[in-house]
């Protein structure tokens, strides 16, 4: 909880980059609603239908920070973090907590305004389905996202320098997990993908729960999955956590 208000603080500190962070969040939904709108501009039920994926992608967005892998991984690579095995604390507790921090600060200087500004389309002529369960896929998506990004960080140890492949991993998460676009308008070989790969559990599970376009098997079907996934990472995070401090060991840090 420490690190929690510390980031809290920190965040409500820096106005002005609060101002522009939140105006930038909603003139980039803006943009994008343009364009779904002159895409589909003889279309209003998919106009209707692509204003609220867009809206709804980009508030699920905020519950996903990208912060883990770059603070595992400066320890990592430094080898700092084999200090904190000597400390009561831990490498990755601390890093969540300080993600949980990031995405507290974000729903309430971005999600708040985001919402309020686009509140008429999200509430136009649509019945959710589902909320509980899209608020449950919501928490198992962060914990995957997590996993995903701490084990991103703890390949530092061999990679050195992870920047390169955090930023691929946050451009395909966008367009194979569908924050950009629903993923029934990618081809057939990046659907197979997208379909393949986890990322779709973060962004298109969720909103396919809530608008209502996936059968409450499908929904039983993907959860199954998610934990399976869930499992994979966490297995993954242990094995390349017990190399890092190996190497760390061996090398004196």
């Amino acid at each position: 909880m420490h690190y929690i208000k510390l980031i809290i603080k920190n965040d409500f500190t820096y106005r002005w980059s609060v101002f522009f962070s939140t105006l930038s969040s909603v003139i980039g939904i803006a943009v994008l609603l343009l364009l779904w709108m002159f895409l589909y501009k003889n279309d209003t039920v998919m106009v209707n239908y692509m204003v609220k994926y867009t809206i709804l992608a980009n508030i699920f967005s905020l519950f996903y920070c990208r912060n883990m892998a770059a603070k595992i991984g400066d320890k990592v690579s430094s080898g700092d973090f084999i200090l904190d095995l000597i400390k009561p604390v831990n490498i990755f507790g601390m890093a969540w907590q300080m993600e949980l921090a990031g995405i507290i600060t974000q729903l309430v200087l971005r999600g708040i305004p985001v919402v309020t500004v686009y509140l008429y389309f999200l509430i136009q002529d649509r019945i959710y389905h589902n909320i509980f369960l899209c608020v449950i896929s919501i928490i198992f998506s962060h914990i995957l996202f997590v996993l995903m990004y701490s084990w991103l960080g703890f390949l530092a140890y061999i990679f050195i320098n992870i920047w390169p492949f955090q930023r691929l991993l946050e451009d395909s998460i966008r367009l194979l997990g569908g924050g950009v676009i629903p993923l029934a308008l990618l081809g057939n070989r990046l659907l197979w993908i997208a379909n393949v790969l986890p990322f779709r559990f973060l962004y298109a599970f969720p909103l396919g729960i809530i608008i209502g376009n996936i059968s409450n098997l499908e929904i039983i079907k993907g959860f199954l999955v998610e934990m399976i996934w869930i499992v994979i990472l966490v297995t993954l995070n242990i094995i390349t956590y017990k190399k890092a401090v190996k190497k760390a060991v061996v090398q004196g840090g």
